[in-house]
């Protein structure tokens, strides 16, 4: 038996129930065990065709995203606490500057610059990321007036004005 033959049989393992309908044999492939490095090798840093090496270009964005994740997160949730007497929502108007600069701009970028690399999961969650900031920027920035719509049912501390915001953040 030659070495390729050897190892494909070693590599399957025949059922003995019967034949397909095509006529080949029933097998079911061995269960291999992959390191954690090796998954990590395979799914996160995948070694596929490039043209050029970019990311000896241009410098990490990783760190940008990541960034302009946790200022704003990390201030919205000061505020939720309630932290030195925060009131929410009102305080949180004075984190639009935030929502669109540290959250919107900073982790589209961010984004961009990830696909740019080739790093598709990066890139896809800092996209959505910064979309999620940009449109809470939107939705707190006191000139566009989105809780006008909410005046009659108690405003921005009403049930209802609350619960669509609470169901934006539960889906992200």
């Amino acid at each position: 038996m030659s070495d390729t033959a050897k190892m494909d049989h070693e590599m399957t393992e025949h059922n003995n129930v019967g034949i397909a309908g095509n006529g080949a044999a029933l097998s079911r492939q061995v269960t291999v065990a992959l390191t954690p490095e090796q998954y990590e090798r395979l799914f996160f840093q995948p070694n596929g065709p490039r043209r050029g090496d970019l990311a000896k270009k241009f410098a990490n964005p990783t760190l940008l995203g990541l960034v302009g994740f946790l200022v704003p997160y990390t201030s919205t949730i000061l505020i939720l606490c309630g932290f030195q007497g925060a009131v929410a929502p009102q305080s949180l108007v004075g984190l639009s500057g935030d929502y669109y600069f540290f959250g919107a701009l900073a982790m589209v970028l961010a984004g961009i610059a990830e696909f740019i690399l080739g790093n598709t999961f990066p890139m896809a969650v800092f996209l959505i990321y910064g979309s999620h900031w940009a449109s809470l920027a939107y939705q707190q920035d006191p000139t566009h007036q989105t809780t006008s719509a909410f005046r009659e049912l108690g405003g921005a501390t009403g049930a209802a004005y609350n619960s669509s915001q609470g169901f934006h953040n539960v889906s992200m």
